[in-house]
């Protein structure tokens, strides 16, 4: 996954590897991207430091999609028909709290 600096119009390699990465959402204060990868074999959700690309970490085990950052800093994210959220402690590397549930509708898209 590859990103452009606005300030320096350069390409940032985000990640490397032979997975897929995609929905890539920065948080509101700019240090964390949080994205989707299939690297284990499901779509998980990973968070990196930003714009330094370590440390990386796993936010999501069991699956998660569709990254969100809400506006308090919380990351939520999508697992089938509920929506979850979890917390990074702001530490480098970041420690992720367990998701908790947030809502589940069936027919979620």
């Amino acid at each position: 996954m590859i990103a452009r600096d606005r300030a320096t119009n350069r390409e940032i390699t985000l990640t490397q590897g032979g997975f897929n990465s995609w929905d890539a959402r920065w948080s509101p204060d700019l240090r964390w991207i949080a994205y989707t990868s299939d690297e284990s074999g499901q779509p998980e959700i990973y968070v990196q430091g930003y714009p330094r690309p370590e440390p990386r970490v796993r936010a999501t085990f069991g699956g998660g999609q569709r990254p969100q950052w809400s506006a308090d800093g919380s990351l939520l994210f999508r697992r089938g028909d509920t929506v979850m959220r979890t917390r990074l402690d702001g530490a480098v590397p970041p420690v992720v709290a367990t998701p908790q549930t947030v809502l589940t509708a069936s027919g979620l898209r």
